[in-house]
């Protein structure tokens, strides 16, 4: 048996409708597409701007890390010299410290007492001399044992000179304080 559509109207309503949603499907898609692109070029603009931004912060962190080694640089200076200067101080105060012994021992040395020799070793004071009588000898040594800055004086052997009878011969030790090693 053999259709027959008396309706022809209906069927160019549904091709008409048809060609709607086809265009309407398309228009999505365009508006998508373009939507999209938008989307891209704008990701991609500010990807480009946060490259140039990140080339810049990383051009800055190059110039901070070399101040900051500079900078590191100059404490490690300034904590060598501050040594250097606390030790030079120490050194002035060291030889203040000499000058005032010698000073002392200018004041307390009789003509019958005289040096031969000076011995300074980290804080060890050696004096070899001589003088003229026992009792010059034990008297600058009381008045060496008196003095500001030693400590532990001890006088070593006293023996007569082989050239001169009357001249004695001695050594005195001593620590010193306040001085360098």
């Amino acid at each position: 048996m053999l259709q027959v559509n008396f309706l022809p109207w209906r069927r160019v309503k549904q091709r008409k409708q048809m060609r709607q949603f086809i265009l309407l499907v398309l228009c999505y898609q365009a508006s998508i597409a373009v939507a999209l692109g938008a989307v891209y070029s704008s990701v991609h603009v500010h990807q480009n701007l946060l490259s140039g931004t990140l080339a810049d912060l990383a051009a800055s962190n190059r110039l901070m890390v070399q101040k900051v080694v500079q900078v590191k640089q100059y404490q490690k200076d300034l904590a060598e010299l501050s040594a250097r200067q606390e030790e030079i101080q120490n050194i002035k105060q060291s030889v203040a410290n000499l000058e005032q012994l010698f000073a002392y021992f200018e004041q307390i040395l009789t003509p019958d007492v005289g040096f031969k020799r000076i011995d300074l070793t980290h804080a060890r004071l050696s004096v070899e001399g001589q003088g003229r009588g026992y009792s010059s000898i034990v008297d600058f040594y009381r008045k060496a044992d008196a003095a500001p800055l030693i400590h532990d004086v001890q006088l070593g052997k006293v023996t007569v000179s082989a050239t001169d009878s009357s001249q004695f011969l001695f050594s005195l030790t001593a620590e010193l304080f306040e001085i360098l090693p």
